[in-house]
């Protein structure tokens, strides 16, 4: 109908969240149609400030918290697996995975060699995952590091969602590929 109208739009408070900045945010642009294109604008409006822990966080998400380490699982003084943690807070139980790719310099370009994941039932509250990437893939990729932990995703089996996804989440220490 004909006059001034009101109209609300929506954000999901989860993607807020994810996001993890504070506003105040910046609607960037809005179009209005109809059975025919009506009005547009850039930059119309900004938000008051908000924190974006005011926003709800999503089942699980990745707290940005990274270590890694080799491990020796057979004692002949070589890695089997070069392990990384990463921290993962819970806020609903639920049937999580986690994964990842390493990646080594190889003439300036970054290669992906190996990947790593693991799935794992968690309730409420702080966790530290560990990813074991192959240390004979590590090896096989003829690359020392440092190691770029990138691709990493963390997915909510039980609601078949992708949580969270990062590139570029950790650098690690600088591995010989043949310890």
């Amino acid at each position: 109908s004909a006059g001034g109208h009101i109209l609300s739009l929506n954000f999901g408070s989860e993607e807020i969240f994810k996001n993890r900045v504070n506003g105040p945010y910046e609607l960037r642009y809005i179009s209005i149609s109809g059975q025919s294109y009506l009005d547009f604008s850039f930059y119309p409006f900004n938000t008051q400030f908000y924190n974006f822990n005011s926003f709800d966080p999503p089942n699980a998400w990745l707290t940005g918290n990274y270590s890694d380490f080799g491990e020796d699982t057979d004692r002949n003084g070589l890695f089997e697996y070069l392990a990384i943690e990463a921290g993962i807070q819970v806020n609903g139980s639920g049937t999580y995975d986690l994964s990842g790719i390493l990646s080594g310099n190889i003439s300036g370009e970054f290669i992906s060699f190996t990947s790593a994941n693991t799935t794992i039932i968690l309730n409420p509250g702080s966790h530290i995952i560990k990813l074991r990437f192959s240390g004979l893939k590590i090896l096989n990729g003829g690359v020392d590091g440092p190691y770029i932990f990138s691709n990493v995703a963390l997915f909510d089996k039980s609601r078949n969602v992708l949580l969270e996804s990062q590139q570029g989440a950790h650098i690690t220490r600088a591995y010989k590929y043949t310890d």
